[in-house]
C-alpha cells in the first residue's frame, strides 16, 4: 500500500473522524490518507475507547470494524445514535457481502468498505459522509 490517498476537494473540518478497530495499520492507513487534510482523526481499539472519544468531542464520521473485542458496529451505531449530533458510521469487513451492506444500510449506517481497502474508495466514502454530516448539520441549526 505505498500509493498515496488523493485528498478530497473539501478539506475545512470541523468535526472529527473516528477510526475504530483493533488493527493499527487500519488506523496508519487512515491516518495516511487524510496526512494533507485539516480533518482532526481519533483512533479507538474497542467499542468503550470509541464511547470515551464521542464523548469528548463531535464526531463527524466513524470508521468502524464490524467486530470488536468488545462488540459490534452496531453496538457503536447505537452509541451514535444517542449523541445530539450523530456521527454518520461506515462499516468495513473482509466478510463484506450484499446481506451485510442491506443490513448496515437498513440500520442507520451510511456505508460499508470492503477490505482490503482501497485506498481512492475510502477517501472517496469517508470524505462524502463528512461533508454528508456537514450538511445536515447546517440543515438541523
Amino acid at each position: 500500500m505505498t500509493r498515496e490517498c488523493k485528498r478530497g476537494a473539501g478539506s475545512s473540518a470541523t468535526a472529527t473522524l473516528l477510526s475504530v478497530s483493533p488493527n493499527e495499520e487500519d488506523h496508519r492507513t487512515v491516518e495516511g490518507c487524510f496526512r494533507r487534510s485539516a480533518w482532526p482523526i481519533r483512533k479507538a481499539a474497542t467499542c468503550l475507547e470509541a464511547e470515551r472519544a464521542l464523548g469528548e468531542q463531535t464526531v463527524a464520521v466513524m470508521l468502524c470494524e464490524r467486530e470488536l473485542p468488545d462488540g459490534d458496529w452496531k453496538r457503536l451505531l447505537e452509541m451514535a445514535n444517542r449523541r445530539a449530533e450523530p456521527p454518520l458510521v461506515v462499516v468495513t469487513s473482509r466478510l463484506a457481502d450484499e446481506r451485510l451492506w442491506a443490513e448496515v444500510l437498513n440500520l442507520g449506517g451510511y456505508d460499508l468498505l470492503m477490505k482490503p481497502w482501497d485506498r481512492g474508495e475510502l477517501t472517496r466514502v469517508l470524505e462524502l459522509a463528512r461533508l454528508n454530516w456537514q450538511e445536515g448539520r447546517a440543515v438541523r441549526t
